[in-house]
């Protein structure tokens, strides 16, 4: 088991231009750590920097206490799966898992039990004898997992392990990774751009972009409670909808002014007092926003005049697009009981009210989060 410290780490390819800006991150013993953000956002790289397989620029790394910036992959005791399963295919599912420990120079018996124990815990026992062609992605995937565990190390790095299955196998094996995890107890640092996920895996999710961290935090508070614009607009599918607005505070009742409509906001919201007067930015999630016909919010808005663009059916959920002097997006979920006909409501005029209790609100200059529900 292992801490795994950084601290004010950097990396640059090109001198002077960081892929990876002033990242400093604790990773508590036993900790899920997803490291999520769009391509290119450096997530790979600081994997890679605590793997050994780069080096840093600046700034200092730690496992279980001790500095690691020069100490050599293969002695940090860390194990490696990769977006391609980068297993050998001449040699047998036995064969692949027990790789590395003859590598290091186990006994037989001793890679034997390992390797029949591993191979219980993924549930890849009764394919030992086979080689990877005649396995499923899913197979390919537990015996990569399989070549990591076996090692017993002090932690894994998963580099988008799931990135190549299908949807119904990424979300088998994205509970089975979660199982495993509960099970072993290892320090996991998992790299994704996959929202869904970061949110369902994770103890704590990093969200980077352009090489900084944009905000540590838990799921629910990740998703409920963004840091900033960026962490609002990458979770949630579809993103948040924003607004530009002025706060406006009369009979001591705060307002929001938007383009084409006005927002009475609740006494609870607070942190507007500087506000008053100046532009910001306010975003509602999809599932906060409803047709006021089917409105069940508590704490609703005054009823807003929209325009339905289209409706596409997801399931058990219907997502409806409108316009409001921009497209807004609407998560229906009153689909099941099937609330909207396409043809008979596209380019329709409706009503909608936004969840009052449900408003985020940014600073327009920083894009900062002023107020979270």
């Amino acid at each position: 088991m292992a801490e795994i410290v950084l601290r004010n780490t950097v990396k640059c390819y090109t001198k002077g231009v960081p892929v990876v800006r002033n990242f400093s991150l604790e990773i508590h013993d036993k900790e899920f750590i997803v490291l999520l953000g769009p391509s290119g956002c450096g997530k790979t790289t600081v994997l890679r920097m605590i793997a050994g397989l780069e080096e840093i620029t600046e700034g200092d790394i730690y496992i279980d206490a001790k500095l690691v910036n020069d100490m050599a992959p293969r002695d940090r005791d860390l194990a490696m799966v990769f977006q391609n399963y980068a297993i050998y295919p001449h040699l047998t599912v036995y064969g692949n898992i027990a790789f590395s420990l003859k590598a290091r120079d186990f006994t037989k018996s001793e890679i034997d039990v390992r390797v029949r124990s591993t191979a219980k815990i993924l549930g890849i026992d009764q394919y030992l004898e086979r080689k990877p062609r005649h396995l499923s992605g899913g197979e390919r995937q537990r015996v990569a997992l399989g070549r990591a565990i076996v090692r017993k190390p002090k932690a894994f790095l998963m580099d988008e392990p799931l990135s190549n299955l299908d949807a119904q196998l990424r979300v088998h094996m994205r509970f089975e990774l979660g199982q495993l995890h509960r099970k072993l107890g290892v320090t996991t640092v998992y790299v994704t751009h996959d929202q869904i996920e970061a949110l369902t895996l994770g103890d704590r999710i990093v969200l980077m972009n352009a090489g900084e961290i944009q905000q540590i935090a838990d799921p629910f508070t990740i998703y409920n409670r963004p840091a900033n614009i960026f962490v609002a607009s990458f979770l949630g599918s579809p993103s948040m909808n924003f607004f530009d607005a002025k706060v406006v505070r009369e009979d001591g009742i705060f307002y929001l002014d938007a383009e084409s409509f006005r927002l009475r906001l609740t006494p609870n919201i607070t942190g507007l007092a500087d506000y008053i007067g100046k532009d910001v930015i306010f975003g509602f999630r999809p599932e906060a926003i409803a047709l006021s016909e089917y409105t069940r919010f508590q704490n609703k808005s005054e009823n807003i005049k929209v325009r339905i663009d289209d409706v596409e059916p997801v399931g058990d959920n219907e997502l409806i697009y409108v316009s409001c002097g921009k497209r807004l997006f609407i998560a229906n979920k009153e689909a099941s009981t099937g609330v909207l006909d396409r043809q008979d409501v596209i380019g329709k005029e409706a009503k909608i009210n936004f969840n009052l209790d449900r408003v985020h609100i940014f600073d327009k200059a920083s894009e900062q989060a002023i107020y979270n529900p």
